[in-house]
């Protein structure tokens, strides 16, 4: 048993079962998530890091176990890189391009790094990575090919631009709340969308269009 499953064991009071689906309620995210993370399929991102270090100092059964649950701890378990580069004296910072959207999904891991990119700190505006928009359901304010920056994140901003996880896959989209229901609106008029959100990834905080 690896040290992040005897953690979120000890976090459901020492009961294996329903352990994965209490983390998940409480990082408010799907329970096949932390199954991907426990089996190494994917990595949780960088905010998804901190808010189990915080859950886990603050739980008197996870300390019990003696394993070590600091947010370093947690992404060394993980094998995460932080997400940002360090800044150099000019203030670049340089940030990892990952597959295109929906091709692959937005949480960063190596595994999905295309390569890394230069940009000025002040222009980042928080992005953690890089992902090229694939399809035309967001025209015309995205098309096909922008260079998109992307920051984690696990509640919808109405109105704004999301990454979202979908039962069909990721997608880009705005996330709005029509009649109490969360809805995924695109821009492009003649695109009809029928998908349901499941959870939230990231907030586009920025984005460059593809070179004509």
């Amino acid at each position: 048993m690896n040290d992040f499953l005897r953690v979120v064991i000890a976090f459901n009071g020492g009961n294996e079962r329903g352990s994965y689906t209490n983390l998940a309620n409480k990082l408010n995210i799907a329970r096949s998530q932390i199954s991907d993370w426990i089996s190494g399929r994917r990595k949780p991102t960088e905010a998804q890091a901190k808010a189990m270090a915080k859950l886990f100092l603050e739980s008197k059964e996870v300390q019990e176990t003696g394993v070590s649950v600091t947010l370093r701890s947690i992404k060394t378990m993980f094998g995460m890189k932080d997400a940002l580069l360090p800044a150099t004296e000019f203030g670049i910072v340089y940030l990892p391009l990952l597959a295109a959207l929906p091709a692959g999904p937005a949480d960063y891991y190596e595994g999905e790094k295309i390569k890394e990119l230069p940009f000025p700190k002040e222009f980042i505006d928080g992005a953690s990575y890089l992902i090229l928009c694939n399809g035309d359901s967001m025209s015309p304010t995205l098309e096909k090919g922008d260079l998109l920056f992307v920051k984690p994140a696990d509640q919808p901003v109405f109105g704004k631009i999301m990454i979202v996880e979908t039962e069909g896959g990721y997608t880009i989209k705005r996330v709005k709340k029509i009649d109490g229901v969360l809805r995924l609106v695109a821009d492009n008029p003649n695109y009809i969308c029928k998908d349901k959100c499941v959870a939230v990834r990231g907030i586009v905080v920025n984005y460059m269009r593809k070179p004509v």
